[in-house]
Parts: C-alpha cells; sequence; structure tokens
C-alpha cells in the first residue's frame, strides 16, 4: 500500500470544498485538514475568508484489510530497522517521535523554514504590540510578493512593511460641506474629552490662511462632574468663544437652532463606561437634539489595553461615531496596538492628542507622521511614504470624480 498522494483545495466555505472536491476526483476523495485563509483586502486584513483543505485519495481498502496492511507495514519496518542496528525501544520512541510530527503537521503547528528577514521583520512588529492577525497578514504578504532576493534585502522589506503600515492609517474625510459644523466628543470617562474640545477650537479658530477668524460655539451637557463646565469655560474665555449648558435633548436643539449662523459648534459630553447602558442611552437621546448633520467621534486613550479598546469600540457604536480620536500619545511608547485594532475595523482616525497643552499637542493634518514616528526599530523613508500615499490618493480622488 503506497502513500496517499496530499493535495490542496479551495473554497468560499466547507461545502464548496467538498463539491469540488466530488467534481474533480469522485467519492474516493478524503479532507485531512482545513484552515482558513485571507483572501484580498490589504495586508489580508479586509478581505473575504476562504478555506483551504488538504485533501487525499482513499485506497478504498476495507476496515480489516487497512488494519491488516497497518500490522504488515509496521512488521516491514521493524525487520528493516533490525537490519541497521536498531533495537525494539529505540523503534517505538523513533514511532513516537514520528506520531508526534504527525500530530504537530495536522495541527498547523509544524511550518516551513522560515526567512530571516520574515522572522526579523515579524520580532520588530511584535516589539511594536501590533496584533498577531496583523503581523500574520505582513508576513503572509512578504511571501506572497517577495523573491527570495528581494527578502534578502531587508531595507526593501521595512520600507514595504513601513508604507504597508501607513496605507493601514485610515484618516476621516467629511462627506461635504456642513452649516455650521457640528462636532460631537463621546468616550468613557477620564479620556481628555474636554481638553480635547478644548484643543479642537483653538484649531478650528482661525482659516486655513490664518487671517479669517472663524465664529465658534462650545455646549457641554456635562453637568454632572464638579468643574467640567468651569474647565470649559476657562478655556472659552481664554479663547473669547461662548460656552453654553444643555441638560436635554430641547436645550440642545433649541441652542443649535440659535446658533444656526455660526461656523462650527462644538459639543462636550458627559464621560461614561462603555458598560453604563442607561445613561449612554440618555445620552444619546439628548445629542439627537444637535440634528443627523452633526459630526460624533469617539474618544480612546492611548494607554487603553487592546481588549477594553476592542470593547468601547463595540460598546459605543450605536452613536454612530464616523471616527476615532486618540488621545494621551504623549503617554505611550508602543502604537502598534491601535494601529491593529482601527485597521482590522476599517476605522479611520479624526485626530490624536499628543500632551496637555492648549492650544498646541494635537495633531489633525499629521497623524501619520506623528504614528509613523513613534514605530520602534523599523528604519524607513517617511517621505518617500508620504509621497506615494499622496498620489495614490490623487489617482483615487481622480477616480470618484
Amino acid at each position: 500500500m503506497t502513500s496517499p498522494n496530499y493535495f490542496v483545495v479551495s473554497g468560499k466555505d466547507y461545502e464548496d470544498v467538498r463539491r469540488k472536491l466530488f467534481n474533480d476526483y469522485g467519492d474516493k476523495a478524503r479532507i485531512l485538514t482545513r484552515k482558513e485563509v485571507p483572501a484580498g483586502g490589504l495586508l489580508g486584513l479586509f478581505g473575504q475568508r476562504r478555506l483551504e483543505c488538504t485533501c487525499y485519495l482513499s485506497s478504498g481498502l476495507t476496515a480489516l484489510e487497512k488494519e491488516q496492511q497497518q500490522k504488515n507495514d509496521r512488521q516491514s519496518k521493524k525487520e528493516i530497522l533490525s537490519m541497521v542496528g536498531y533495537q525494539d525501544e529505540q523503534f517505538q520512541q523513533l514511532a513516537n517521535d514520528i506520531k508526534i510530527i504527525k500530530e504537530s503537521v495536522s495541527a498547523g503547528i509544524v511550518q516551513e523554514d522560515i526567512h530571516p528577514s520574515l522572522k526579523k521583520i515579524g520580532d520588530i512588529l511584535e516589539d511594536n504590540d501590533f496584533s498577531s492577525s496583523f503581523i500574520k497578514a505582513v508576513t503572509e504578504t512578504l511571501r506572497r510578493e517577495f523573491a527570495l532576493e528581494d527578502l534578502d534585502n531587508f531595507a526593501l522589506v521595512q520600507q514595504s512593511v513601513a508604507e504597508w503600515i501607513a496605507r493601514s492609517i485610515k484618516i476621516y474625510e467629511p462627506s461635504g460641506p456642513r452649516f455650521p459644523l457640528i462636532q460631537i466628543l463621546v468616550g468613557p470617562t477620564g479620556v481628555g474629552k474636554t481638553t480635547t474640545i478644548a484643543k479642537l477650537a483653538a484649531l478650528q479658530g482661525l482659516s486655513p490662511n490664518r487671517a479669517v477668524e472663524r465664529r465658534i460655539r462650545i455646549v457641554t451637557i456635562d453637568s454632572y462632574r464638579i468643574g467640567a463646565r468651569a474647565q470649559i469655560e476657562i478655556y472659552g474665555e481664554i479663547m473669547n468663544i461662548p460656552v453654553e449648558l444643555a441638560d436635554n435633548f430641547e436645550d440642545l436643539r433649541v441652542f443649535v437652532e440659535k446658533n444656526r449662523d455660526v461656523d462650527f459648534i462644538l459639543v462636550d459630553t458627559i464621560g461614561k463606561g462603555p458598560q453604563d447602558y442607561q445613561k449612554l442611552a440618555e445620552m444619546r437621546r439628548t445629542l439627537e437634539g444637535a440634528g443627523t448633520g452633526s459630526e460624533i467621534h469617539l474618544a480612546i486613550s492611548a494607554t487603553t489595553k487592546t481588549a477594553d479598546m476592542k470593547e468601547i469600540l463595540r460598546q459605543f457604536e450605536f452613536f454612530n461615531y464616523e471616527a476615532v480620536v486618540l488621545t494621551k500619545l504623549d503617554e505611550t511608547t508602543r502604537v502598534g496596538n491601535l494601529i491593529s485594532v482601527l485597521a482590522d475595523r476599517g476605522i479611520p482616525l479624526f485626530c490624536l492628542t499628543t500632551g496637555q497643552s492648549v492650544p498646541s499637542d494635537i495633531e489633525r493634518e499629521g497623524i501619520v507622521g506623528y504614528l509613523m514616528g513613534k514605530l520602534k526599530n523599523l528604519e524607513f523613508d517617511l517621505d518617500q511614504i508620504k509621497t506615494i500615499l499622496s498620489r495614490k490618493a490623487v489617482k483615487a480622488a481622480r477616480r470618484n470624480q
């Protein structure tokens, strides 16, 4: 009895693989192992997944015949090994070793020899706190798109990986002009929403030519936290921006209606934990007073653990936030987990805050450059990446026209 010939069949799901297997090989075809693999999408992160099965052709022997055949094979192997000096104990140890290897292969543990560049880039990404799925996507893309001589060029590997990382960072772009532009910041307690509102007010206070003043209003619905209103009012006095309080839906609706002629309205909200469902629902009802044309952005501290960040993103989904504001970037040394989580969900970034100073310490235009600058031990030319991204953005804009 010869060993079965193994081959791979892929499909969109298990039934699709079985259908292809029967059509191509008949009823003697069998599935040995199966695993999901990424198919398309940036780094395999955003595309659909396919099922890849390792298959073989059955010999068609009965169970009794198979058992007898296996006994004969074992006896033949023992005779061969005894001829070259193997004892029964050595044979048993060898059989155990082979069994472990076969089990490891079936479980997908044993992998092909990895190129040193793949190992090195994987270690760098892991040290930067990128998720295992992101790292796997990067290494699989390198295997697929790089020849061996290209993998030997580690500078090229680093530059390419850096470009992929930069491309995975999505930046929020408004769908069109809104007057007034109403920006609402929601998020958990303690992430720095009030300070971020003040920074956004300062950022929006002048037009791009830094000459024409814009009319800005700030409204807070945080009447619960001691000193919250006082803090935002102090910022407002410094920047000469009026600040008002809205306790409910009607207060906010009236405020927006009487300020229809301004350029920007910034709304500071109550900080609530993602598990505080009732209070979150009450706040959502209040914010409906701002109208459907408002932008809602979710503020998350960059120091948040990965699992907690995923939970916050999920629990605040019913606010229909359009983008994320990452705060307190100055308080963390690793950003790979932040990039990974947002890239995996395709969520864009609205801005970053990088310190406590108002009106500075906020990044809106330089988000990609700032995050890429936080990566450790990855060497690349950021200007070259910016040029590539800029060209692609121009091409995309032309296609959408």
